[in-house]
Formats: C-alpha cells, structure tokens, sequence
C-alpha cells in the first residue's frame, strides 16, 4: 500500500516539501538523483557481471539462478555539504516479473564497492546493520502503477548511513528471507532508470 501511495502523491509531496518551511521548523528542500548508468550492473551466481544492460536483475529463478542487482548514486553532487537527510526514497520502474504474476521478496542492502562492479562484489558485506524488506508484486509493474509507473520504497536510514559515511549511495537488490516460490524482477535501466528521492534541510 505506502508503495502505490507513494507512486500516487510523490509529485505532490515533491512539490509540498520543495522549499517549504516555517518559523517552527527548518526549510526542507527535494531533489531527484539519477543512477549512475556507467556504474550500475547484476551479478549472476557470484560470476556473471553484466554492466551497461538496458534492465538490471534481482532475485532467484527456477533454476535457482540469484540475481543481484547493483544501483549507485551521486550523493555529494546533488546535496549540499551540511545537508541534514530527512527522508529517502528509492523509486524504481519494474518492467517485468518472472514468472508472471509472481509476488518477489526483496532485500535492500548498502554496500561500497569500487567500480566498475566485480564478482567479489556479490557478497560483499553490507555497510551497517540495517536492511530493507519489500515485496514486489503484479500491482507495482510500471504499466499499472499510476502516474509514471515509479514505485517508491523507503530508505531514509540508508541514505543517512551512506551520507555519513561519503559521497556515495550504492545498494545491492536482492532475493529476500522468505518461503515463497522463487521469482526474479527486471528494473528499468534506460527510459525510466532508477532514480532516489532525497529530502533534506
């Protein structure tokens, strides 16, 4: 549900947040970060890197084949130096669940890797405790989800934990803790590419 609400309103509370503030509060400001196209990959098995691909993978097909995906973001060239995050949100545009009609758990992890994205990076240890569950599903499709097909998941401590850290957001996507049948997602690489919402004051 916060998913197709946030496809939904995301254009309004962008417009509500940018620039907005009170006597009582500091101003906060929205931006918009693109992936970095030349940076962005999958790993397939912990062997396969594929770079430059027009979709990006995640999660575990049939064959037990584990996708994992590998997005990054330019932090520093788009927030200011003392910019304090108040909430994150990474916006995807899924163009394909294999099979079809599957319901795929997902897992959100920050990772630091240096480019361009090596099999090492496969299992590379994530960047502090904290995760992020999701389930993709049908309904979050780009063709469904209204507006402009992005779903929105929320990563605010994510974000805050790479800010804190330097000038980069990279995460891994992958299949998340679950029993259900396995499934693979196809992100959009190209003509919607992953984009992160940033609010920050």
């Amino acid at each position: 549900m916060w998913k197709k609400l946030s496809a939904v309103f995301a254009v309004i509370l962008a417009l509500t947040l940018t620039g907005c503030g009170s006597s009582s509060g500091p101003t906060v400001y929205t931006t918009q970060i693109t992936r970095n196209i030349n940076v962005d990959g999958y790993i397939l098995n912990g062997t396969s890197v594929n770079l430059g691909t027009a979709n990006v993978f995640a999660g575990i097909d049939s064959l037990g084949g584990d996708f994992r995906s590998f997005l990054d973001f330019s932090l520093a060239s788009n927030l200011p130096p003392n910019a304090v995050i108040d909430y994150a949100g990474l916006r995807l545009y899924i163009n394909d669940i294999l099979p079809g009609g599957a319901s795929v758990p997902i897992r959100i992890e920050l990772v630091e890797f240096i480019p361009p994205l090596s099999a090492a990076d496969f299992n590379t240890p994530a960047v502090g405790s904290t995760v992020v569950l999701d389930t993709i599903t049908p309904a979050d499709l780009g063709n469904i989800v209204p507006i402009d097909g992005y779903i929105e998941i929320p990563v605010t401590p994510l974000v805050q934990t790479a800010w804190s850290h330097g000038n980069f957001f990279q995460v891994r996507i992958m299949y998340g803790p679950s029993l259900v049948p396995p499934g693979v997602i196809s992100i959009n690489e190209t003509t919607s590419p992953p984009e992160l919402r940033v609010d920050f004051f």
